[in-house]
């Protein structure tokens, strides 16, 4: 009779043990964070809060570390250098910002985040991108900026991670003017979209220093074919499209055309460049369908650790309570 009462008392004291842990580190973030409102959600490594109405990102406790953190479909409107400026986002992969309405990133916001590989800044309304916008980000693997309201890509704003950066998204903004050098030495970059902007030119030698990329969208720009500026921009693309040039090939999806002048106008570019004396002008493009699914497949990956990380954590309560009760 006694060893049973101490049974008893033993699992009762274990589960409560483990409805305090479920509750306090995978549980509902009202129970130990201070965001704004707290409306959030927080397992292990993850605080989820999109689609939550939240109007700026608040201070969570020190002694977690998230990984993932999800504020995506919200009404945020402006990042500080002290949104992230927190020892339990010291360790963040992902970052997912996008479908808010993000008109100002202050610089330097981001320092400090150097295990962050992934950004969606997307379906904001970002208008300017500074030279220390995205300092610190010494790791980052994939950045997407698509769907905002750029104008400028100046000189240097994408170096503080030229070395590990593999994707960039930059499609659907306002972009009329591109720095010569601004995707200079970006050796890792495989992806880069720039379609649905203003582009009228691209000097395309950094393909010469990029050689990796595999993948380049440039279509539904307003393409100037004046003949130096096919030539200029159009060579280096074509020369990347021919086996043995040392590097990747090239694809290029949806072909560029013409805007201007009114005599080629709605016209292939890679037709037109072979009425021209360029050096490259017995080449052809590729064009290939437009593929989108790079923001899917990243949130598919991170829903599939957190439905991962549930279950276990499930099955680790399931088997403790069987072998105390």
């Amino acid at each position: 009779m006694l060893t049973n009462i101490v049974q008893l008392k033993a699992c009762t004291v274990i589960c409560f043990i483990l409805l305090v842990y479920l509750t306090y580190v995978s549980g509902d973030c009202s129970y130990h964070c201070e965001a704004f409102d707290c409306p959030c959600d927080c397992y292990r490594g993850e605080v989820e809060c999109g689609n939550k109405h939240v109007t700026k990102i608040g201070s969570f406790p020190t002694h977690h570390r998230y990984e993932i953190l999800d504020f995506g479909n919200n009404k945020i409107k402006k990042l500080t250098k002290k949104d992230f400026d927190q020892r339990s986002m010291k360790h963040l992969q992902t970052l997912q910002l996008s479908a808010n309405e993000i008109a100002l990133i202050e610089d330097h916001s981001f320092k400090g985040l150097h295990h962050l590989h992934s950004i969606f800044l997307n379906s904001n309304e970002i208008e300017e991108i500074t030279l220390h916008t995205f300092a610190g980000l010494s790791r980052l693997h994939r950045l997407y900026l698509n769907n905002n309201k750029i104008k400028v890509l100046s000189t240097g704003i994408f170096q503080p991670f030229k070395d590990t950066l593999e994707l960039l998204y930059l499609q659907s903004n306002n972009i009329a003017f591109i720095a010569k050098d601004v995707f200079g030495k970006m050796k890792q970059l495989k992806t880069l979209d720039l379609s649905k902007n203003k582009i009228t030119e691209l000097d395309a030698s950094f393909l010469g220093v990029a050689p990796k990329m595999t993948h380049l969208f440039l279509g539904y720009n307003p393409w100037s074919c004046e003949e130096n500026v096919v030539c200029s921009s159009f060579g280096e693309i074509s020369k990347r499209q021919t086996k043995g040039s040392g590097a990747q090939k090239l694809h290029l999806h949806n072909n560029m055309i013409c805007q201007t002048p009114e005599k080629f106008q709605q016209k292939d570019m890679a037709l037109v460049i072979q009425l021209f004396d360029c050096d490259v002008s017995k080449n052809k493009t590729e064009p290939l369908a437009t593929d989108n699914s790079g923001n899917g497949v990243a949130r598919i990956n991170a829903d599939i650790v957190i439905i991962a990380a549930h279950f276990a954590t499930w099955m680790f309560v399931m088997l403790t309570l069987r072998t105390a009760c």
